[in-house]
């Protein structure tokens, strides 16, 4: 198993080399540009040398509203463990991702859901993340849906208050 580590910069580069498109283009191509990066995000799990998604490279991987609460939770932790206490891709704090399977659908030509499945340690795991396209920028998730948070976006604002 291997401990999450910090730094992004591998997932970017990764994320980069994946061949994803960051233009939006109409129909089949824009969902596989959105498989392409969810294919990307899980790649590093499989091969065991994912960094946390909260480093360095969570611009590039969370929408700015998500991204903020991750952010002022880490802020409010100051360096200790915040709400968010685990990994929410993967919906762990180790992993060991084998057996990878990644289905998904538009939503519209600017949202879509993807529900990734994988044996973790031995343990099945689902994860649904969903994802926005942003202009200029790419596909990025929105919201992250697994069997320890119905929606990350909701846990964290419940437990960074009302005011986020």
């Amino acid at each position: 198993m291997k401990r999450l580590i910090g730094g992004g910069l591998a997932l970017l580069v990764l994320w980069l080399s994946s061949g994803s498109t960051m233009a939006a283009t109409s129909g089949v191509g824009e969902l596989a540009a959105a498989r392409g990066f969810v294919q990307a995000l899980y790649d590093g799990y499989v091969r065991g040398d994912a960094p946390s998604p909260p480093g360095d490279s969570a611009p590039r991987v969370f929408a700015p509203t998500l991204l903020r609460l991750i952010r002022v939770d880490q802020a409010r932790a100051q360096g200790e463990v915040g709400a968010l206490d685990h990994d929410p891709l993967c919906a762990c704090q180790d992993f060991a991702l084998t057996r990878l399977r990644i289905q998904g659908h538009r939503r519209d030509r600017n949202q879509a859901r993807f529900e990734v499945r994988f044996d973790n340690v031995g343990t099945p795991t689902r994860v649904d993340l969903d994802l926005v396209h942003l202009p200029g920028v790419g596909w990025l998730v929105q919201d992250v849906h697994n069997a320890l948070t119905p929606s990350l976006e909701s846990f964290l604002r419940r437990a960074l208050g009302a005011s986020h």
